[in-house]
């Protein structure tokens, strides 16, 4: 997926002058180890703080191709310190940035392996679940609510499990309704059950699994 001299691998990160930055801040929203699905899809890198700047700092890095495959057309990085904080913007959100055209993209951590999909508005939410549930499905990140209204629904699975944020400003839960509501009006040749899956009472999955551990 990858090309070679771009990103390395997240279990190589000691090995660069990033330190274990991105080690730490997997560890301490209970991510890591990754699973071996998530550590072929994840990679890190040393990426420019700001413009004009020779300054560089960690970053997770997550590919973003299109719905129905492809090579890789957006990705999406966490900027970290080199203690694995993660920078925010004036909001105190984390500093998402995102290269490339991601719309009708999303992160696969892993491929289906029958005929259930997992998905889930961003990539923590989706790492989470792959930890909560004893067989889940295969985990897919929309990275943000407007893919999730728009997704298209591979042709092969029958089975979509939603993992919807709890959001105090009900972004998941608006753009969950919308998913759905075309679901209903745009029924497929074959069968498709989905199954709407709550964090409550808590806002998001990586919540729920930070509480359980």
């Amino acid at each position: 997926m990858w090309e070679r001299g771009f990103a390395i691998p997240v279990e190589d990160d000691p090995k660069v002058i990033g330190g274990k930055a991105v080690q730490t801040y997997l560890k301490g929203r209970r991510l890591w180890p990754l699973l071996p699905h998530e550590a072929n899809a994840l990679r890190m890198a040393l990426v420019f703080k700001g413009a004009n700047t020779r300054n560089q700092t960690p970053a997770l890095l997550a590919p973003a191709t299109p719905f129905a495959g492809g090579d890789i057309k957006a990705v999406q990085y966490l900027r970290l310190t080199y203690d694995g904080d993660p920078f925010t913007n004036e909001r105190g959100a984390k500093a998402r940035l995102t290269t490339g055209p991601s719309t009708d993209c999303v992160v696969r951590l892993d491929e289906p392996k029958d005929d259930r999909l997992g998905l889930a508005e961003g990539l923590e939410t989706a790492m989470s679940v792959s930890r909560l549930f004893i067989d889940p499905p295969a985990m897919w990140a929309t990275l943000g609510t407007l893919n999730l209204k728009r997704f298209v629904v591979p042709r092969h699975i029958r089975r979509l499990y939603i993992f919807y944020d709890h959001d105090e400003n009900e972004r998941g839960q608006s753009a969950l309704g919308a998913l759905t509501k075309r679901l209903r009006a745009n029924p497929r040749p074959h069968p498709l059950d989905y199954f709407e899956v709550s964090p409550a009472p808590f806002n998001d999955f990586n919540d729920k699994l930070r509480a359980q551990q």
